[in-house]
């Protein structure tokens, strides 16, 4: 039975190179764990107009693990609950920022629309995680 009055173990962790990978000490252990760092293996890529109807990305491609999105040309708002988004209501996102997207529920829910008059251009790339 464990002990709430008992030190918790820590992590310690180490910075290596990428090709070495990350070193992960755990609190009294003489040898550090590998832990190799992942990428994303990109697949498919689309542009949505972001206009004033609500955007999804495209129902193929959620099902991906990673979206990378870069907005362009106007500013927009965006939800990643499944909130559908108005001029006035949600995370904003200007022209030039980027946003990353973990997992398809995030790919699913996430929902855009313009913010202003001029329509906004989201460049959306997707991919799984690989190790």
């Amino acid at each position: 039975m464990v002990s709430f009055d008992q030190p918790r173990p820590t992590l310690d962790v180490m910075r290596g190179s990428a090709e070495e990978g990350q070193h992960v000490r755990i609190a009294g252990q003489d040898d550090p764990l590998d832990v190799h760092q992942s990428f994303i293996a990109w697949a498919e890529s689309e542009t949505l107009t972001v206009s004033t109807s609500v955007v999804q990305i495209t129902e193929d491609l959620r099902g991906h693990e990673y979206a990378f999105i870069t907005c362009a040309a106007a500013s927009i708002r965006f939800w990643v609950d499944g909130t559908v988004p108005t001029a006035s209501t949600g995370h904003h996102l200007n022209p030039g920022d980027t946003l990353e997207l973990f997992g398809t529920t995030e790919l699913t829910r996430f929902r855009a629309i313009r913010q202003n008059s001029s329509n906004a251009t989201l460049s959306v790339s997707v991919g799984m995680v690989a190790a």
